[in-house]
């Protein structure tokens, strides 16, 4: 699994990336192609070739790949060359056998950093729907019963934030909660402010 800091910023960044995008790798990492032998000697493992467009995130993340000697960038006819004007040009690298059980780690390890952060997305969905969404519906009709506007609530749903923050940092949770938490409220924040400038 990765454990190292560059390993790390990998991870890091395949969590950024779509399912799409990943799901190039999955595929090829399952890609089992072999050159058969007689009665199944000799059965080899064949390298398999990985198709985008330059820039992308995909080549963003191969290259990377390519300079750990797990991918080998390489030349397509039709593809990284010769490609009609106005057409990105493609890339594509080469999956070498001793690629893939680093690759596979690095799937592993995002997927198991996904699957902690979707639990939590859960954990914060009940608590909006169950403590914050009336919070908030309370202090604006208090707020707005003082005579308050949408600064007002906003100004006292930050300080309902900040709390939240703190109590979560005195457990010890992860960065990626309190993100989790800031991004909510802030969305719940917007939505009650529109509301009370509009209602």
């Amino acid at each position: 699994m990765a454990e190292n800091a560059d390993d790390n910023s990998l991870v890091l960044q395949m969590l950024g990336m779509n399912e799409s995008d990943l799901s190039v790798l999955r595929v090829a990492l399952q890609q089992e192609s072999r050159s058969a032998g007689a009665g199944g000697f000799g059965r080899k493992r064949q390298d398999v070739n990985l198709a985008t467009v330059d820039g992308s995130a995909n080549d963003l993340l191969w290259r990377k790949f390519a300079e750990r000697g797990w991918l080998v960038p390489t030349d397509v006819p039709g593809i990284t060359e010769g490609q009609p004007d106005g057409v990105l040009p493609g890339k594509v690298y080469l999956l070498v056998d001793h690629g893939r059980t680093p690759i596979r780690d690095l799937l592993a390890a995002r997927d198991a950093k996904r699957s902690v952060q979707q639990q939590k997305v859960s954990v914060l969905g009940k608590f909006h729907d169950d403590k914050s969404q009336a919070f908030i519906a309370e202090m604006r009709a208090a707020v707005t019963a003082a005579g308050g506007g949408a600064f007002d609530i906003a100004a006292l749903g930050s300080l309902f934030l900040k709390s939240i923050v703190q109590a979560v940092a005195k457990q010890g949770k992860e960065e990626e909660a309190l993100d989790d938490i800031a991004r909510m409220t802030r969305a719940m924040l917007a939505q009650e402010s529109q509301a009370a400038s509009t209602g």
